[in-house]
């Protein structure tokens, strides 16, 4: 695989917010840009998980629920996922996960993971089961669109087994 992994640093966030702003992208986020990065990276309940080649970040996973205590059903989010356009395919998206994932495992101690995906994200909830998520419940009139309507959001959940 061609991606490296690393924490992400305070000189990413351009690079992170840059991310966002793809129409395929940003239809799926609610508050984008610059600052919502400064503040996760100013919240030790928070990290960022940097995706780069070559050592330019190429996507990224924000993982929070970070500061409570280690306890065996801790629960873990993956708050946000991205991966440049011309960086999609060829396992990348699934990698990101992975990474994030066995970060909140191995490291963070988590009894689970996980996340909120629209409805209509059909890839990314494909991804998701194909990696052991599972559709838990959905939340009703969450997610508040640009026109100011509000659409669901479907959580789904990812338990890991004894070590």
């Amino acid at each position: 695989m061609d991606l490296e992994f690393r924490l992400g640093e305070p000189h990413d966030l351009s690079a992170l917010a840059d991310m966002e702003a793809a129409e395929d992208t940003a239809r799926y986020l609610t508050v984008t840009g610059i600052a919502w990065h400064e503040k996760a990276f100013d919240d030790p309940d928070q990290e960022h998980t940097v995706a780069e080649v070559d050592g330019v970040p190429v996507g990224y996973a924000l993982l929070a629920g970070l500061a409570g205590p280690e306890e065996p059903d801790r629960a873990i989010e993956i708050r946000r996922m991205v991966l440049r356009p011309e960086w999609r395919g060829a396992g990348r998206g699934r990698a990101v996960l992975q990474a994030a994932v066995t970060r909140a495992d191995k490291v963070h101690k988590a009894g689970r993971v996980w996340l909120r995906v629209k409805p209509q994200n059909a890839r990314g909830r494909k991804l998701f089961l194909s990696e052991g998520f599972v559709e838990d419940h959905v939340e009703n009139n969450v997610f508040r669109e640009p026109d100011g309507s509000y659409s669901d959001l479907i959580v789904m959940t990812q338990t890991f087994g004894p070590a």
